[in-house]
């Protein structure tokens, strides 16, 4: 969290560039290509991201929770 915490520039500009950790981005299907477009920003100026995929809406924990729980429990290297 210190590092998306650091990665705050002053107003509403972020430097996701400066973003080290590992970081794993969970776009739901139901996004329209726009918001996905807007999505990829984050992974294209975050070194180390893994981008997935997953069938639902905004609560994608609840909308496929096994697939959501296996993902991040991979990113976590369990």
């Amino acid at each position: 969290m210190e590092q998306l915490r650091a990665a705050r520039a002053d107003g509403e500009d972020l430097r996701y560039e400066s973003v080290a950790a590992p970081t794993l981005l969970l776009l739901a299907s139901s996004l329209g290509k726009q918001h996905i477009a807007d999505r990829m920003t984050y992974a294209e100026r975050i070194a180390d991201t893994r981008v997935e995929h997953v069938p639902g809406t905004h609560f994608l924990h609840t909308d496929s929770p096994d697939l959501v729980a296996r993902l991040i429990a991979e990113h976590l290297g369990a």
